[in-house]
């Protein structure tokens, strides 16, 4: 039993590791709410298939391949497309602008 923990422990640390390398450097403030919700959701995944007795190795490991394959495929997107890279990242918001605070974004914003 703790033999399969420790190989599922650290076949997740390793994909993890390798998703993370493999997607680029960000720093913490340029992380986007949809990089965000990917590194929540690939923790749950490791954590899942640490904890679920009936979660094979190979399991872990096509979960993580394929979650870092779509993360891959939505990253060349949004270079590919400006379209694309707004609907997932978002745009900025100017809220002052010569000087003048922007209600209108303030609101918009829910600052």
């Amino acid at each position: 039993m703790f033999l399969h923990i420790t190989i599922k422990l650290l076949l997740g640390f390793v994909g993890l590791l390798i998703i993370t390398k493999m997607l680029g450097k960000t720093q913490f403030s340029q992380v986007t709410p949809f990089d965000f919700i990917s590194a929540i959701f690939l923790g749950e995944v490791v954590g899942s298939a640490l904890y679920d007795e009936k979660a094979s190795v190979l399991t872990l490991l096509y979960s993580l391949f394929l979650w870092g394959l779509l993360m891959l495929a939505v990253k060349m997107l949004g270079q590919r497309s400006l379209k694309i890279r707004g609907w997932i990242d978002g745009r900025p918001s100017i809220v002052i602008r010569n000087g003048r605070i922007i209600l209108r974004e303030l609101k918009k914003n829910t600052i």
